[in-house]
Parts: structure tokens; sequence; C-alpha cells
């Protein structure tokens, strides 16, 4: 289960360096990352809610709320189907993000100087 821990720690540093070669100012990059974290909190919350209840929701959103990801991994290590389902997700989300910074990027390169 620890590779769920490692796997969520992976995608924030890969977004990171997803971003880093844009240029925007670090406030603006980290206001992004921060929104992106937030993105990826409620995609885990959308898929444990229904299934754990609001107990066992709450506990996950308590660690989400924390960023205590190894104690997040830990949680859902005795649902093994559970946790393979939000993997899936993850990796989806990952895909996705990794799509639309590289779009951004593209179109920001395209602008002609002095226009936004």
């Amino acid at each position: 289960m620890r590779e769920f821990n490692k796997r969520i720690e992976e995608f924030s540093e890969e977004l990171y360096a997803d971003l880093s070669p844009v240029p925007l100012p670090e406030e603006v990059k980290a206001d992004i990352y921060a929104r992106i974290e937030e993105r990826l909190h409620q995609v885990i919350m959308d898929i444990v809610s229904p299934k754990l209840g609001s107990v066992g929701s709450s506990a996950i959103k308590d660690a989400l709320d924390h960023e205590d990801y190894p104690r997040l991994s830990d949680m859902l290590s005795r649902h093994d189907k559970l946790t393979q389902e939000v993997q899936h997700r993850i990796e989806e989300e990952l895909k996705n993000l990794k799509v639309t910074i590289s779009q951004e990027q593209q179109h920001a390169g395209q602008a002609e100087p002095g226009t936004p």
C-alpha cells in the first residue's frame, strides 16, 4: 500500500515539474498547484464517500485536509478494490492534467507578443 502513498507524491512532483517551465509568477504556480491538489482530493472523496459512509469518509477527509497521505494509504489498505479504483482515477487525472498543461503551454507559446 505504500505504493499508493508514493504515487500521490510522484503525482504532485510531476505536475509541479510540468508547471516549472510555464512563464508565470511563482505565486500563480503555487495557486494552480493548490487547485490541482484540491481537485485530487475531491476525486478521492467522490470515490470513497458513497462506499465508506460518513465515519469512514470523515476520516479520509481529515487525512486529505492534513495532507497525511501515509495515513490515507493505511486507511485505504483495508479496501483493496476501492484503493484500485482510487489509483486508477488518480492516474486518469494525472493524464488529463498533463494534457491540459501541455495545451496551455502551446497556446502561450503561440500568442503574439503583447497579447494576453
